[in-house]
Formats: structure tokens, sequence, C-alpha cells
């Protein structure tokens, strides 16, 4: 089936800065969790790069921020197991984040078979992540991991059609994994089969200089966070046909 997503937009203030770009997405209990990097100035020290994370309810309305420590280059937040998983791509490996503390916990390395991962989601109690092909996910059990330091792989589910932009982002509705590659977003399921197909929203469809980024599910809604000229970057809603 080939379906056409329809954009409903919720738009957030995040702060200004230089080169912004979205880094992850997560939909947390009632709220969203949106990752951003940005490179702004400091009076004083020149240029930095901060990785923050906007807490944020459904109507966009912000709720908290916090900086990540340390600057691990987050590319990807899932929430699951009560805690929030952050994909850290410049230390090859995963961590919870702790916004109370202001620190990343229980890390452990990821390693070859994943290359550059650019999604991970939670589902059936395993942290699913994308691999160095981006026509597979695997899922990590992550209580083995933790204990053991490196990725423990129980779980893996290939595709059989072959991912051409290689984006990977994931995303879980309870029975479905959704996989967002280049325009086209897959609801597969546990075999690893497309049941739908859909074309997500780029510049065809929505205003010029929009580009989905990440990509999140609450339990009743599609989530996209999205470059959005002339605006660094936008949250939108988008409806299901």
């Amino acid at each position: 089936r080939l379906l056409q997503y329809h954009p409903d937009y919720a738009f957030v203030a995040f702060p200004p800065g230089y080169n912004n770009y979205p880094i992850g997405l997560a939909s947390v209990g009632n709220r969203i969790w949106a990752a951003v990097s940005y490179f702004d100035c400091d009076p004083d020290s020149g240029l930095y790069v901060a990785d923050s994370v906007f807490i944020l309810d459904t109507n966009g309305v912000r709720h908290g921020a916090f900086t990540i420590p340390d600057r691990p280059n987050v590319n990807a937040l899932a929430e699951g197991d009560g805690v929030v998983w952050a994909l850290y791509n410049n230390r090859n490996s995963i961590g919870t984040i702790d916004p109370a503390a202001g620190v990343v916990r229980h890390q452990f390395a990821l390693h070859g078979r994943f290359g550059s991962p650019q999604g991970i989601v939670w589902a059936l109690d395993r942290l699913w992540i994308t691999g160095l092909f981006p026509d597979s996910i695997y899922g990590i059990r992550t209580d083995l991991s933790i204990d053991s330091g490196f990725a423990v792989v129980d779980w893996s589910i290939e595709f059989p059609w072959d991912c051409a932009d290689g984006s990977g982002l994931l995303a879980w509705d309870g029975t479905h994994f959704y996989v967002l590659d280049g325009p086209c977003l897959e609801r597969v399921d546990l075999t690893g089969a497309s049941v739908e197909h859909h074309i997500f929203p780029f510049a065809d469809s929505w205003p010029q200089g929009r580009q989905a980024c990440h990509i999140a599910w609450d339990g009743t809604t599609m989530w996209a966070f999205h470059r959005d000229s002339p605006r660094p970057y936008a949250l939108s809603r988008i409806r299901l046909p």
C-alpha cells in the first residue's frame, strides 16, 4: 500500500544557534524528549557545541531541558524499561541518561556488526538497533549487555527489501516496527515483511526545506523531528490516513 502522510505541525521554540540539527526523539510517558545539537558562541571561550534534550508536551510546550554531559554525540533516543536510552556514535556505545543528575549511566559498547547505527527503539523487552547495513535490526538484551559491557544480541530481523538511503530510523507501535529510510516508511512485522509502505512527507508535500530526521510513536500519534527551513528544526505530528 502506498500511503501519503499529512503533517499537522506542533511548533516548538528551541534556542537559537548556528548549524542546529536534531539528534534524537523519544516518547517518554506523556512527554516528548527532543535532542538537539547546536553550535553557539560564548563571549569568553568562543564557539562551543552542546547536546541538549528538551522535554515537551504534545502541544509543543517546553517543560524542562538539560545538557547531555561531555557531548557524547547522541544520535538517537529511546524510552524503555523505565529509563531513557541514548546511542552515542563517537563512543560507539549505548547508555542511559539521568537528567536529574546530569550524567550518563549504564553504558555498554557496540561491536563491528553495527557500524554507525542511526536508530534505536524499545520493543519486546529489548532495545532494537539498526545494523551495519540498514536491511537488518538487532534486539539487544540490555541486562546482559550492562553486565558484560558489550552488546548481547539474541534476536535479529532481516528485511526482504533494499533500504537505499540507509537512515534506518526506528519506531514501534506495539505490534510492528516502523523503519524510515529516506522518504520511505515501512511498517514491518516480526518476520521482516513490510505490511504497509508509506511515503513520508518530504519536500514534495511539505514546504520546501523540510526533511524528517527522527521518528517516535507515543501510543496514538507518530511524531517527526525534522529540519525546517528557515527555522533550524521543528517537531510535527503526522496524521495517519
